[in-house]
């Protein structure tokens, strides 16, 4: 029997969806150095005539992409590695359905995911396949799913399980990472195809890395903008940046009466737009992009070239223990990964939650492991979990902000040829991103010299920020006095902040923006 399946793709304002006979495809892919053009894509998906060869196609993509066709009586669906193009899908009345987007008045219809929503309470993201909705599941990152009358299978055509490559000359590896680095920004600069390149310029690595090789290989259509309170350390690296690499720059000031307008008429549109029924919302440069929009800074056709977030490729979320130890227990993984993204800002989960938690993790990623794995693996599967949940679903789903005012995006640093080769390099390495800023330091001193990274924290300061007392006065004096403060009371009163501090003993900007999320989700029920 033939499964029938209803396409609804039309919730994109960057990313437009192409049509072919046997179903659509949406994004902007290269295969090696050739950017993928429509006829070629269109001619490459009519050509799929099984599941495997579906997979086989889309393992082959470098770049951002979703593809959804029907072969063999059965639905294929499939996104990029990242889940930069998000898809849908909805089973009922034996149908299925396939969507680009989870609305707010789709949550009304179907319901409220009761689990999903608490989940927001813990966490900037819905684990695993679920959404706010019920009965509408999302397709993962790296990840393939066939429907058919028999049932779903998934499986994860792209893992974080890289064989270690000894690089035993230094100089040598910074000549590999360099290659590495031009080949994908020489990608970028096909994409670009002369349009401005908007960076997100902050005081750290990262982007001044995008800018530093464009302008090395002579792409200078490029506007770069920083933002938040007035004279903030970050604005101040950023324009030195700028300075020393010559080009336009702006500055966005954030005031809180300023932040409280915008919150005020426009967050639970963009909230909506944004959040796409399974995360929160970043709202750090926000207000930055529509000022930037509203004063017709930005050409309509720029593109935005953020750097997110290469930091945990090249190894900002190595813990020590997986550096250091020659093994690791499934149970100490199970509590990193609580602890770094189910936990915002909570020390203690409530044992409820946790158990459900090590309950998901174990399906999703240990079911086959031994009680005790090798650092290598351990960490592999950490990074699994980090990919496909934290950054899939909020840092590299940031980009929806642009999608929102109509700008076109593309993230150089998840470049799959760069990633691959950086996975090749053993984990003691890269720990503390040590790598990394050597190869900076080598490859553009006189950069880093006239515009150092300022918020390096040495070991003391780190020792000193374990003890407890100090962490919650240190956050205390960081809320009044960092831009979270100002976006928190763009909502909340200062003694409304104290309050819920009291309460949940969290005080993150990101825990605050979900309390405004799972509200608007609940007022629509």
């Amino acid at each position: 029997m033939r499964l029938n399946a209803q396409f609804d793709l039309e919730y994109s304002k960057s990313k437009p969806w192409i049509k072919t006979k046997n179903g659509f495809f949406a994004g902007a892919v290269f295969v090696g150095d050739r950017l993928l053009s429509e006829p070629d894509i269109i001619k490459a998906v009519e050509s799929i005539e099984n599941g495997e060869q579906a997979t086989e196609f889309v393992k082959r993509l470098n770049g951002h992409f979703a593809l959804a066709v029907i072969i063999d009586d059965k639905v294929f669906l499939s996104t990029d590695r990242e889940r930069t193009v998000p898809i849908f899908y909805e089973i009922k009345d034996g149908e299925v359905f396939i969507y680009n987007h989870v609305t707010l008045d789709m949550i009304k219809e179907r319901g409220i995911n009761e689990q999903a929503l608490k989940e927001l309470e813990n966490s900037l993201f819905v684990s695993g396949t679920n959404t706010f909705a019920d009965g509408i599941n999302s397709v993962m990152a790296g990840e393939t799913v066939l429907i058919s009358d028999d049932g779903i299978e998934r499986c994860y055509y792209h893992e974080f399980n890289y064989e270690k490559v000894d690089y035993s000359d230094k100089y040598k590896l910074f000549n590999l990472i360099d290659e590495k680095f031009v080949a994908a920004t020489k990608r970028l600069i096909t994409y670009l195809d002369g349009r401005c390149a908007v960076v997100p310029l902050s005081g750290g690595h990262d982007s001044r890395l995008i800018v530093y090789y464009l302008k090395r290989l002579c792409y200078d259509n490029i506007v770069t903008y920083t933002y938040g309170p007035k004279g903030n350390f970050e604005a101040t690296t950023s324009e030195n940046v700028a300075k020393f690499l010559n080009l336009k720059w702006y500055c966005v000031e954030y005031e809180p009466k300023k932040l409280k307008k915008l919150f005020k008429e426009k967050f639970a549109e963009f909230a909506d737009y944004c959040s796409n029924g399974v995360s929160s919302v970043c709202v750090q440069d926000w207000y930055a992009v529509e000022y930037l929009h509203q004063k017709g800074v930005l050409p309509t056709d720029a593109v935005f070239v953020p750097g997110h977030s290469f930091d945990c490729i090249s190894g900002s979320f190595i813990l020590p223990r997986y550096a250091k130890n020659d093994t690791v227990t499934k149970q100490e993984l199970i509590n990193d990964i609580l602890r770094k993204h189910h936990s915002e800002g909570k020390m203690i989960l409530p044992q409820q939650i946790r158990s459900y938690y090590e309950d998901n993790i174990n399906q999703a990623l240990l079911e086959n492991e031994p009680d005790v794995l090798t650092s290598d693996r351990a960490f592999n599967l950490y990074q699994n979990y980090n990919v496909r949940e934290r950054q899939a679903k909020y840092i590299c789903w940031q980009p929806k902000n642009y999608e929102y005012y109509g700008y076109d995006w593309y993230l150089p640093l998840w470049d799959a040829e760069l990633i691959d080769f950086w996975e090749t390099i053993d984990i003691k390495t890269k720990y503390n991103r040590e790598l990394f800023f050597e190869f900076t330091e080598h490859m553009y001193k006189d950069l880093m010299q006239a515009a150092p990274v300022l918020n390096v924290k040495d070991k003391n300061y780190k020792k000193v920020n374990m003890n407890p007392v100090v962490r919650v006065f240190r956050k205390i004096y960081q809320l009044f006095n960092y831009v979270d403060f100002h976006y928190c009371l763009a909502y909340f009163t200062q003694w409304d902040v104290l309050s819920i501090y009291a309460k949940y003993r969290v005080l993150n900007i990101g825990f605050f923006v979900n309390q405004k999320i799972i509200e608007l989700v609940r007022k629509r029920k």
